[in-house]
């Protein structure tokens, strides 16, 4: 109930934000969201996921935190801005099942957006690849470990604070395939069915560092 209230309530914001932004711009695009940028991110998660054995099939829910850093770049036309972006983020999701304790470590996602900017406020849409990285442990027969693979697709804004500083709010949706892990008694396959991420973060403008490479 809490985890829906929270997705709701940051898909409300997304969505009152991006209705009111052209009476906030008033159709004037000045700003220039073209260009790369670097930052750090992080919020919540919120996971489905389904354990099973020959013997024993168990479904679990379990949440927990991200933190990480994010890059990416844009390129803008007109009130158009197409972009790519990518983030790499520290998980503390961790669930028992049975016997079982299963810990996804590590979230990452390489993403297209594609956003129509109101001069500093961006609300986009974005979907891409999504990898991950999972540790199973269980009594007496050690640990193993995998790396999960799937699509990530979502929305978020971004909000030009100056000409250097951008907040952004973000929902994602992640699907992993299934893996399996295996130890001496046998197979566990592990399958994350739905993993929701809600983050926050702020970044900066990077492209002044390749102008002083550049000596532009």
């Amino acid at each position: 109930m809490i985890r829906g209230s929270l997705i709701a309530s940051v898909a409300g914001l997304a969505l009152g934000l991006s209705l009111s932004a052209p009476a906030l711009a008033d159709g004037h695009q000045s700003y220039d969201w073209s260009g790369s940028y670097f930052g750090i991110k992080g919020g919540g998660a919120f996971s489905d996921a389904n354990a099973s054995t020959t013997t024993i099939s168990i479904d679990e829910t379990f949440d927990g935190g991200t933190i990480g850093i994010m890059s990416g770049y844009n390129w803008q036309n007109g009130h158009w801005v197409f972009g790519l972006d990518s983030d790499s983020s520290y998980s503390s999701l961790d669930e028992s099942f049975s016997n079982a304790d299963i810990e996804l470590k590590y979230v990452g996602t390489t993403r297209a957006r594609v956003g129509y900017a109101y001069d500093r406020f961006l609300p986009y849409v974005t979907g891409g690849l999504a990898t991950g990285y999972a540790d199973v442990s269980i009594p007496g027969l050690g640990s193993e470990s995998e790396f999960l693979y799937g699509y990530a697709v979502g929305a978020g804004f971004d909000w030009a604070i100056d000409d250097t500083w951008h907040l952004r709010a973000e929902y994602l949706f992640v699907d992993y395939s299934e893996e399996s892990f295996t130890f001496s008694t046998g197979t566990l396959d592990f399958d994350v069915e739905e993993l929701h991420l809600v983050r926050v973060g702020l970044s900066m403008d990077t492209d002044w560092v390749f102008d002083r490479i550049l000596g532009n």
